[in-house]
């Protein structure tokens, strides 16, 4: 559990504005293609890609969870050897969202899609472990999301800060987000961390409809129950949407 800690470097705090798609981020193919076949984007989080950022949900005026971070680690120990992109943060109560975003452009405008996510970790939390509100691994999901509008942290009158889409929360899923897994491996001494590559994936597609201009957001991040600091840290993720 320490060595993916130690050995990360800060490159980001909290969320900015979203930056523009670059290339590899929109659909492949003619103009005859768009809407009609599906559509794949893999990334590999060996760097941080630009069109990614960074944001925060899921908590009260007076819990807002700190040092929420976007970091590349070093290049993580054998098996995997691999620089990856973490995400962290600290819950100050029984729930935070930290999540990166980006736009998915190039897709038939104002159409329906079905999308499956598949994502590659590295974790290093053993399972069964105790810990404050929950465990540190099992009590930290997985999510993804794919939503036609761009998700936003909003406050709402009753003074909770949440995602404007349905992503659903921790273990539940929503219409716009699905609950793919936690962050434990498959070691059980709460004393000594090893660190393995972990794939999980959606079990059935979010449907999604895509905006006016054909575009689509995705999101991938942690919602912990685990009351301290957490981490994801990604290797890599596909996401395929298929016309429906």
């Amino acid at each position: 559990m320490s060595t993916v800690f130690s050995q990360m470097r800060r490159v980001a705090g909290a969320s900015g504005a979203v930056l523009p798609a670059m290339a590899g981020l929109s659909a492949c193919g003619g103009a005859d293609d768009i809407g009609t076949e599906p559509v794949t984007v893999a990334v590999t989080f060996d760097h941080i890609p630009p069109a990614w950022t960074l944001g925060y949900s899921d908590y009260t005026d007076g819990t807002e969870p700190s040092n929420v971070t976007l970091s590349l680690t070093d290049t993580l120990p054998a098996p995997i050897q691999q620089r990856a992109v973490a995400i962290s943060g600290t819950n100050h109560s029984d729930d935070m969202y930290a999540y990166i975003k980006r736009p998915v452009t190039g897709l038939a405008p104002s159409s329906v899609y079905q999308a499956e996510v598949s994502v590659t970790l590295a974790a290093s939390v053993p399972q069964g472990c105790l810990g404050v509100g929950g465990s540190p691994g099992e009590s930290v999901y997985v999510k993804t999301t794919v939503s036609g509008s761009e998700p936003q942290t909003v406050r709402q009158d009753d003074g909770e800060w949440v995602l404007s889409i349905d992503k659903g929360n921790q273990a539940q899923s929503g219409t716009e987000g699905q609950m793919l897994g936690h962050i434990a491996n498959s070691a059980t001494d709460c004393q000594y961390g090893t660190t393995e590559r972990k794939t999980l994936r959606t079990t059935t597609p979010i449907t999604v409809t895509t905006d006016a201009q054909g575009r689509v957001w995705w999101g991938l991040g942690q919602d912990s129950g685990y009351e301290a600091g957490s981490t994801l840290v990604l290797l890599n993720a596909t996401l395929t949407l298929s016309p429906r």
